[in-house]
């Protein structure tokens, strides 16, 4: 499901207000202003819309509880829009464009069963939210930090995947083990690394084989000349 249009009708400071995503087609929006332009405003609508309400709304200090309006034009999977306004009220607060009452199974379906509880930890995330849901995964309990990721996992419990996680990292590391992944591999780079420490001739011997090298070049050509030289009194004598 996606969002084509989001229509403020009548909520928080916003007055007929419309926010206009195109025709569906693009994967990611991109929504920005400054503080106190109704950032988050916006994304309490569209849960308001998906779920209704809150019947103790705090962005009714605009218009009265009973005119608050948020609508919508939604994209289903298949490429069908509908129209739908919602109201705040108790009951039948779902509409159509053409203001007639739409069941909530309807909305139920676009949604592919996704809970009010979901939508908030997943898609509507907050600064707060992420700020606790991390507490709570670093101190490992919490329902903040369970349901933010582990709604997101398609239902798996995230008990079962940190397990999971726990269990490939002792089969690839273990900090006195000797036969995990990891740890072989780092005692070949360590033998490696002796190895090729063990290698490498020092500058300073490299300096001196240069100078020896030198020196026997020397004594080479000075040979090579007593001999042209010894050559040529053989040849005078015969």
């Amino acid at each position: 499901m996606r969002f084509v249009r989001l229509d403020l009708i009548r909520y928080g400071h916003f007055t007929d207000r419309t926010l206009a995503f195109g025709d569906g087609s693009a994967d990611f929006h991109l929504i920005y202003g400054p503080n106190e332009a109704g950032k988050s405003t916006a994304l309490r609508a569209v849960s308001g819309l998906l779920f209704g309400i809150h019947a103790r709304t705090g962005d009714a200090f605009r218009h009265a509880m009973p005119d608050l309006r948020i609508g919508a034009v939604l994209q289903a999977a298949d490429g069908t829009a509908l129209e739908l306004v919602r109201r705040k009220g108790n009951a039948n607060t779902l509409r159509n464009g053409g203001g007639a009452a739409v069941d909530e199974q309807v909305l139920g379906r676009l949604l592919g069963g996704l809970s009010q509880e979901q939508f908030h930890n997943v898609y509507g995330l907050n600064h707060h939210l992420l700020v606790e849901g991390g507490r709570a995964l670093v101190a490992g309990h919490g329902e903040v930090g369970a349901s933010l990721f582990g709604a997101a996992l398609g239902g798996a419990g995230l008990r079962v995947l940190l397990e999971r996680l726990e269990a490939e990292l002792t089969e690839l590391y273990k900090a006195r083990g000797s036969k995990a992944a990891i740890n072989q591999s780092l005692a070949l780079f360590r033998d490696a690394r002796a190895a090729q420490q063990a290698a490498v001739i020092p500058p300073t011997r490299w300096e001196q084989a240069e100078r020896d090298l030198g020196e026997l070049m020397k004594r080479q050509a000075g040979v090579e000349e007593q001999r042209a030289q010894a050559q040529g009194r053989v040849t005078r004598l015969e």
